[in-house]
């Protein structure tokens, strides 16, 4: 185990002591959407109560139903928080519904956020998003700054989807590849069923921890608002909390820094903010929208951009079969590994994102540096 990893499992420890929770019968019923946001709650309510989440496990948050226990808890919530309809889609109607007598926090929302748009298509290498909200940059962490680099030239030199390719590959007894036309085409308009595509603001604003430090101080606005006799001890969480998050953040720079210049493929364009800020680069992804699995034609253009990128890694995620990652890396030297940006394998609880982060770094870490 290197310095850094063992560094912050020490860190992780602390957390988990400093904010080990004693529930309170007089705190308001809470409910949160997925794990990494529910962690940053539980830290902030810790020795108060224990918010309940809605979509555990492996579950995806672009099409998810809600369980009847769930429901009844969602129909009993004063207060619920949710990244946004961009993201927790199937969650909208029964946030307005069944959550009617909550009040809901959208933090998507949040002031000051770093956001970025999703780069617009599979193929990418540096920044095709943009970043928004550049006003509201300045929540004080003037150490960060530096890692946003809004100013980034947006390099859509890599966006040629290999448009000349593979009308003659009707061999071997294919379908035409106007399948995977289709396939592309769903993926690009985002299904209608949900927000998930190509267009609009990427909704992954908990991997970047600068981001989870402003989600924490609405988080507790939003409950001292709720709850104004703890209002001391939410402050006071959100304060240890964010101590936290900022040793993270150095910690995790040091654990990426040497492998800044490796290139990977990820399994869909959920990365972005952690990109920014711990500077690693995205060559492509396997597909826009993660509902939809690659065809032949696009497994043939992903293979052909590992070679012409020099990738190193692929990753999958827990919440996708990884069959098709297999796939794509069987016939090239590249490495595969799991990222996981919702922390399906990890226990619910306050020391969850800090372990969620630290996952991941190692996982590039070890991936990308063979």
């Amino acid at each position: 185990m290197s310095k850094a990893v063992a560094s912050l499992s020490a860190l992780l420890l602390c957390l988990s002591i400093t904010l080990s929770p004693k529930a309170s019968t007089a705190s308001p019923q809470v409910i949160v959407s997925i794990k990494p946001i529910h962690s940053l709650v539980a830290s902030v309510m810790a020795g108060i109560a224990v918010p309940d989440i809605m979509i555990d496990g492996a579950n995806s948050p672009h099409d998810f139903a809600l369980t009847p226990s769930q429901a009844n808890k969602l129909s009993k919530a004063d207060l619920v928080f949710w990244v946004g309809p961009e993201l927790e889609t199937s969650l909208s109607k029964p946030i307005k519904t069944i959550g009617q007598q909550a009040r809901a926090i959208e933090l998507m929302e949040t002031k000051g956020l770093l956001k970025v748009d999703f780069r617009e298509d599979a193929d990418f290498d540096v920044a095709a998003g943009k970043a928004t909200d550049h006003d509201d940059h300045k929540h004080g962490q003037k150490d960060d700054h530096d890692d946003h680099k809004h100013g980034q030239k947006d390099d859509h030199a890599d966006h040629k989807h290999g448009q000349k390719d593979d009308h003659d590959d009707h061999k071997h007894g294919q379908k035409d590849d106007h399948d995977d036309h289709k396939d592309d085409h769903r993926a690009a308009s985002g299904h209608h069923d949900h927000a998930h595509h190509a267009h609009g603001v990427d909704p992954h604003i908990w991997l970047d921890p600068v981001n989870a430090q402003l989600l924490v101080t609405r988080i507790a606005a939003e409950l001292s608002r709720a709850d104004p006799a703890n209002k001391a001890r939410y402050q006071a969480n959100a304060a240890v909390t964010k101590t936290g998050l900022k040793q993270l953040i150095g910690q995790l720079k040091t654990l990426m820094e040497p492998i800044s210049n490796r290139r990977f493929i990820a399994f869909h364009d959920a990365y972005y903010y952690f990109e920014k800020r711990f500077a690693v680069t995205a060559a492509g992804t396997v597909t826009v929208n993660p509902e939809i699995m690659p065809g032949p034609r696009r497994i043939r253009q992903i293979k052909e951009k590992i070679k012409a990128a020099g990738v190193t890694c692929i990753f999958a995620e827990p919440q996708f079969s990884p069959r098709i990652m297999k796939v794509i890396a069987a016939e090239s030297e590249a490495q595969t590994a799991v990222l996981d940006p919702l922390g399906a394998g990890l226990t619910a609880g306050p020391g969850l994102y800090a372990k969620l982060l630290t996952n991941m770094a190692t996982a590039m870490s070890d991936c990308l540096a063979k």
